[in-house]
């Protein structure tokens, strides 16, 4: 939580909490550890934090839900910054004389809501329904149970506990004799059926990690937790504000954008969502919305980070950063709103004002028209706009502030500074690079820098290299210029360019069924990139462009590459098996690349005429470059061109197989060229990374490989 305090936002100490709990010192294995699998253990632990940490006493029975103690407190910390930063007197903070009334909405058999919160607040009161998630009836033993909780911790008076009817609302205020109440809490059912709980837990790769005890009229409900909280939404339309603050805890994250689009649609825009996160395995989401005009701070209200933007409440803080001391900022400010006709109130002491008004009356026009007298008699009630503003001094060194923090002078230097040091950062400060700016960039026309950025497009050779090894029959590769290009991160102008050229690597598995493993996302331009398939990845696609079962390679269709570099030694392979097997040229180049428009054949040599690694760069890394040649009958081999056999062994039987493959396409016959492959310096790093790759390919472990030799 970002305002109130989580006494539970470090880990447990299971040893401290024994020495201070004996009862739960039983429960502890011998390692000091704890058995998350019984549930009679877990049991203990939530019983023993209640008793330690809010003087709470409880039972639970075995066969209902055990609620997480740092989980429901999340959940009754987050309702508390709700209503601080909602309240009447507009100071965003906790009002000690403030009596509130809230509605627990199926309160279970532990009552843990409405006792946590009598714990924290003493001026909170609470009323809770009894379990109304089951389709046929209402969990009366539950009900037993939390009559009796409450008893035990002497809440009788603060705490009324409601046996609800199936035909009654969710928030049944005209039987339990309120008018109004602050908020409403619930904590719904995550699944629709017994046999999506089910399914469920069946999808998980690991068990649950703790003991779960909870009944069915606990873990289900007809539609699930979405058709429980929609139910909730529409019932709200009923009874509108006579409740602050409706709110209701999630369990799933694709719950979240479902709710908040229903309430948008019903034009509800004064929402909250947050998320609760205790330790790295378990996430809860709440979500509450209100028909009042107060908005909670942006810290209450935009609390998941993961949901994307366009589902957040609109923003209701701005910041605004002067270099003038701030009295003279607040003197401006208190001067310069109580010349509009609203309703303005200015405290010096705190730098605070709080503001309202009916319609627009900062434009020159609304100033003539309305006068100060008649915004005095203004209503509250009738107002359109509600603000505050707060001015005051930043700490020295953040933005805006003209205080900047004295320097810590050091009594001693760590690094002597000899001659020899002064010497070379002499020479070397005017090699050292800069980052070019155009601060005039803006200025230019639109269409001119459309240009601009489509000509900044630099070409890229795709490598693909093995990562992992084989999953699924399938073996898992990605690019070594895999980095998406900067074009993509220098302005919001240049990534819509970008994205209107630049497109990522589609992959179709060949097996229905199977994992999406197989060519790791990246972005590549069709026009100007080109994909190298070098001996390792040649190797696959040559069993691909030869055999008809498609499901033995795992690469499946790559679409939108126009430009193969194909490794030769590969092309000549495909052609010899060919040729020695009887094949006829099959049309599996079109199969593979449909959009393919130039067939690039590389050679891979070094300066030295020998076949180096084909995995010489690390993944990540520009590293691969293509300088193209001519493509010749018969030249002499010393001189670094082809010698007239390769050319008769691949350059004809390529051309062959492309011109039955694409013979009927408009863009007619892909051509073909020659490229000779240009790396970065081979370095060591590279032998390991391609001996640890080859090794994780073939299952060895790289250690024993260096016992056995």
């Amino acid at each position: 939580m970002t305002r109130s305090k989580n006494i539970y936002k470090d880990e447990i100490d299971f040893a401290t909490l024994a020495l201070q709990d004996a009862e739960f010192g039983k429960a502890l294995k011998s390692n000091g550890q704890l058995d998350f699998s019984n549930p009679e253990s877990v049991q203990q632990l939530t019983k023993s934090l209640l008793r330690r940490d809010f003087n709470l006493k409880i039972i639970l029975p075995p066969d209902r839900l055990c609620p997480p103690v740092h989980n429901r407190l999340n959940y009754v910390l987050w309702i508390q910054d709700l209503l601080d930063t909602t309240n009447e007197s507009y100071n965003d903070s906790y009002d000690p004389e403030r009596e509130v009334l809230g509605v627990d909405v199926g309160t279970g058999a532990s009552c843990i809501y409405p006792l946590l919160g009598c714990s924290q607040r003493p001026q909170w009161r609470f009323a809770g329904t009894g379990e109304i998630y089951a389709r046929i009836d209402i969990d009366e033993k539950s009900l037993q149970f939390a009559r009796q909780n409450v008893q035990d911790n002497g809440l009788q008076n603060r705490i009324k506990l409601l046996k609800t009817e199936l035909g009654d609302l969710l928030l049944p205020l005209d039987r339990m004799g309120f008018e109004n109440i602050d908020f409403s809490m619930c904590n719904p059912p995550f699944y629709e059926s017994k046999a999506d709980m089910l399914t469920s837990a069946a999808a998980k790769q690991r068990p649950p990690f703790t003991a779960c005890t909870g009944s069915e009229t606990e873990m289900v409900t007809a539609g699930g937790e979405i058709a429980f909280v929609s139910r909730m939404i529409d019932e709200s339309f009923i009874l509108k504000d006579r409740v602050q603050w409706y709110t209701s805890m999630l369990g799933k994250f694709s719950s979240v954008g479902v709710i908040v689009q229903k309430l948008r649609e019903k034009g509800l825009d004064n929402y909250a969502v947050t998320e609760f996160v205790q330790g790295s395995k378990t996430r809860r989401w709440a979500i509450a919305w209100s028909f009042g005009d107060l908005r909670p701070l942006m810290c209450v209200s935009r609390g998941v980070s993961s949901l994307q933007k366009s589902l957040l409440p609109f923003p209701s803080e701005y910041l605004v950063t002067s270099e003038e001391e701030h009295t003279k900022i607040s003197r401006r400010v208190n001067e310069t709103l109580s010349q509009l006709p609203l309703k303005w109130k200015w405290r010096e002491a705190i730098c605070t004002g709080i503001g309202f008004s009916a319609k627009a009356v900062w434009s020159r026009a609304a100033r003539r028209h309305v006068t100060k007298a008649e915004s005095e008699n203004m209503e509250e009630d009738d107002m359109a706009l509600g603000f505050k503003i707060h001015v005051e001094q930043l700490p020295g060194g953040q933005p805006g502030s003209r205080t900047t923090p004295k320097p810590q002078i050091p009594l001693a230097l760590s690094t002597p500074q000899t001659s020899l040091t002064k010497a070379r950062a002499t020479l070397i400060r005017p090699f050292k690079s800069h980052t070019p700016s155009f601060p005039k960039f803006g200025l230019l026309p639109k269409e001119i820098r459309l240009q601009i950025w489509e000509a900044s497009f630099v070409p890229r050779v795709h490598e693909l290299h093995p990562c992992a090894k084989l999953y699924n029959d399938r073996m898992t590769f990605r690019s070594n210029s895999s980095l998406t290009p900067s074009i993509f991160h220098v302005c919001h102008e240049s990534r819509i360019v970008a994205l209107k050229h630049y497109e990522l690597m589609q992959y179709q598995p060949p097996q229905s069924g199977t994992s999406g493993k197989g060519i790791l996302r990246f972005y590549f331009c069709p026009e100007l990139d080109t994909l190298l398939l070098n001996s390792l990845m040649g190797l696959f696609i040559m069993f691909m462009l030869l055999e008809d079962e498609e499901d033995y390679v795992g690469v499946g269709v790559m679409k939108g590459w126009k430009r193969v570099a194909f490794d030769a030694e590969r092309a000549q392979l495909i052609s010899l098996l060919s040729g020695i097997a009887g094949h006829s040229p099959q049309p599996r180049f079109k199969a593979v690349f449909p959009s393919l428009q130039e067939l690039i054949i590389a050679f891979d040599y070094t300066s030295k005429g020998k076949t180096r690694f084909r995995t010489s760069v690390w993944p990540g890394e520009n590293g691969t470059s293509l300088r193209e040649v001519r493509l010749p009958q018969s030249l002499a081999a010393e001189e670094g061109e082809l010698e007239s056999t390769i050319f008769d062994t691949i350059f004809k039987p390529m051309r062959e197989y492309l011109s039955n493959d694409y013979k009927d396409e408009v863009n007619g016959v892909p051509i073909m060229t020659v490229a000779k492959v240009k790396r970065k310096a081979f370095i060591r790093g590279d032998i390991r990374y391609a001996f640890r790759k080859t090794c994780s390919f073939f299952g060895l472990r790289p250690r024993g490989v260096f016992r056995r030799l």
